[in-house]
């Protein structure tokens, strides 16, 4: 191989490396930078061994609670959602590639890398949604 051709061979395999991904949970959400609104310390201290606080992000609104996406505390392949209401905690729930967090009957919030349908969705984020049944 020459000199000349290694250079272009670099570049095209990190743009085969940026169009497929490098993670199963390459979420948007999870693109930006940590805010102090992103770590409020009650998920913190409510869901510390459950979750990476350093990837918590505030996600929105739903139904009266305040929604919060992280990745799971031993395995970036699992998501995590925390809900808040007035502001006191109210749950954490993790799972592999996503997870869903009921409301109230019929109405949960969801998050999946996968990003599979079937129910009506009501979209937060690119990645979190309210789903109803």
């Amino acid at each position: 191989m020459t000199h000349a051709r290694r250079p272009a061979l670099f570049l095209l395999a990190v743009i085969a490396l940026t169009a497929t991904g490098c993670s199963s949970t390459a979420m948007p959400e999870f693109d930006r930078v940590q805010v102090p609104a992103d770590r409020p310390e009650v998920v913190v201290e409510s869901s510390e061994d459950a979750l990476d606080a350093a990837s918590l992000r505030y996600i929105g609104g739903a139904e009266g609670y305040d929604v919060y996406l992280a990745r799971g505390a031993e395995d970036d392949e699992v998501l995590c959602l925390s809900l808040v209401r007035d502001g006191g905690w109210d749950s954490t729930s993790c799972g592999l590639h996503g997870v869903s967090v009921g409301i109230r009957p019929g109405v949960a919030v969801t998050t999946s890398s996968d990003r599979l349908g079937g129910e009506m969705r009501e979209m937060i984020t690119e990645s979190v949604w309210i789903s109803r049944k």
